[in-house]
């Protein structure tokens, strides 16, 4: 028998070492087709993950404009009742008859049965405090307080801004 050898038609050595890629192995071309393979899952979790966070987000807001209404009613009850009980307190014989020791010695006693309040007083349409629960505000303008002029102009009972009461020192949100 002969022994037949085969030979190449080109062998590695024509085409030197620059025919290999030592960069490019098999580990790395693993690692690509993993890769590959997981990006459209990637997405797909970002994509979702993306939708629930807007979701969330939505809710909250719905949540948030949904209390807002429910505090904006109870607050308008409230503004409401205080101006009804101001109304009242106007009426009454003490706070009428404007003779200080009386409105006084009734704006205390309204106080005091009011712990929520700063203060009780009654002001003249010049703006002069003629009679407070406090007892301190003997002579005190308050012609240029914005909720007193709102009140003269419209003649309807409101809320004013958070202030720093001048009577007593106190910061307090005012109704008139």
């Amino acid at each position: 028998m002969t022994d037949v050898q085969f030979e190449p038609t080109y062998s590695l050595e024509a085409f030197g070492q620059d025919r290999r890629r030592p960069w490019f192995n098999l580990r790395k071309l693993m690692i690509l087709l993993v890769l590959v393979a997981a990006a459209p899952l990637m997405l797909v979790e970002v994509v979702s993950s993306l939708r629930e966070q807007e979701q969330q987000v939505r809710h909250a807001h719905d949540s948030i404009n949904a209390l807002a209404g429910v505090v904006a009613e109870s607050q308008s009850r409230l503004v409401e009742g205080v101006g009804q009980m101001l109304t009242a307190m106007a009426e009454s014989p003490p706070v009428r008859g404007a003779v200080r020791e009386a409105c006084t010695d009734y704006l205390q006693r309204v106080l005091a049965l009011q712990p929520a309040f700063v203060n009780f007083g009654l002001i003249d349409m010049k703006g002069r405090l003629l009679c407070d629960a406090s007892g301190r505000g003997a002579e005190v303008d308050l012609g240029d307080r914005e909720y007193f002029r709102r009140t003269l102009e419209t003649g309807i009972p409101g809320v004013g801004g958070y202030l720093v009461d001048r009577v007593t020192g106190r910061q307090a949100l005012t109704f008139s």
